[in-house]
């Protein structure tokens, strides 16, 4: 047989590419469904940049589906290297009717708020997943954590108690009273709170607990003045926050000021003055000016109210024996 020449080979070629590109065009090409099958393993071994990969091709076919977002959302979160903005990207986009899915979102959400340094956001984020779903334990200790740097020992008190009369695992229900005597047993060191929040306040000056915690740790650092200052600053953004009254009376009271808290209390808006929580301050104002009557009549009630306010108690004890109430060594009515 003759070997074939050169031009009928090249007509063969185009041939065959012509009949190629004609199946191109006559038959759909079969592209694989993106999958999410993948991502769990792949985050899992570290492989983060190929676990996202998977997620962002599945939202370009499914741009709706409410786990795909989470899902894109939390490898931001969970990722080396957190990247809390794009996150709180697809968290935006985030539709969805289950309301467990929606308490996942929002605990997302607040993990992502609380990596920006937005603290109340991140609180108020946790909360209402809470509400939506009071078995999703990761937000009850998130917000445990934020109440501990932020020194809010009542509200930490309220939270855990709270979960422990829902909390189904009975190993869980034990460990969330052990971190309140955790909290109670060592509270942060007050430099470490100063520098944490520092950071915090200067790219969010309008958070209020960060501001108020910062304020406190300096007065606790030696640092009065300055600390007084900065919650005297929130105090006149917010006249009518409870907690910006309590902290500043307190940061009085901590800095040795007690003489200026009579003052400060006289200022405080009559829709809050009935507060329970101010009774302490009350007590401790009519202890500075030797009314010991009211300072005993201010710490009942206050203790009361607080049953576990120690120093309360002990003031309470002082207040009664200067009184001649509870005869005692040291009693003195003068």
């Amino acid at each position: 047989m003759r070997a074939p020449n050169r031009r009928s080979v090249g007509m063969a070629a185009l041939t065959v590419a012509c009949v190629a590109v004609g199946l191109v065009f006559a038959v759909p090409v079969l592209v694989p469904t993106p999958s999410l099958e993948k991502v769990g393993s792949l985050a899992a071994s570290g492989r983060y940049d190929l676990a996202r990969a998977c997620v962002e091709d599945y939202l370009r076919e499914f741009p709706e589906h409410p786990r795909a977002r989470l899902m894109a959302a939390e490898l931001l979160l969970n990722q080396p290297g957190a990247q809390p903005e794009s996150a709180l990207q697809h968290l935006g986009h985030f539709k969805s009717r289950d309301r467990k899915l929606n308490a996942v979102a929002k605990l997302d959400e607040g993990k992502a708020a609380y990596l920006l340094d937005l603290y109340d956001r991140a609180e108020a984020c946790w909360l209402r997943a809470l509400e939506l779903d009071p078995r999703i334990p990761e937000a009850s200790w998130a917000l445990l954590d934020l109440y501990y740097l932020e020194g809010r020992r009542q509200d930490a008190r309220r939270l855990a108690l709270k979960q422990h009369a829902v909390e189904p695992d009975p190993h869980d229900r034990v460990h969330l009273l052990l971190e309140l005597v955790r909290q109670d047993a060592e509270p942060p060191d007050p430099s470490s709170i100063t520098e944490r929040f520092r950071a915090a306040i200067h790219r969010n000056p309008g958070g209020v607990h960060a501001s108020l915690a910062y304020g406190l740790s300096r007065i606790h650092s030696s640092q009065a003045e300055e600390g007084l200052t900065t919650l005297r600053g929130v105090l006149s953004r917010h006249p009518d926050n409870l907690d910006a009254w309590d902290a500043l009376l307190t940061g009085l009271d901590d800095a040795g000021r007690a003489s200026e808290m009579g003052e400060a209390l006289a200022r405080v808006p009559p829709t809050l003055a009935g507060d329970a929580r101010l009774l302490r301050h009350r007590g401790r104002d009519a202890q500075e000016r030797r009314d010991w009557p009211a300072a005993v009549q201010a710490y009942q009630q206050a203790l009361a109210a607080r049953p576990d306010d120690f120093v309360v108690a002990y003031r309470l004890v002082q207040a009664l024996r200067r009184s001649g109430d509870l005869e005692g060594p040291g009693s003195s009515k003068s």
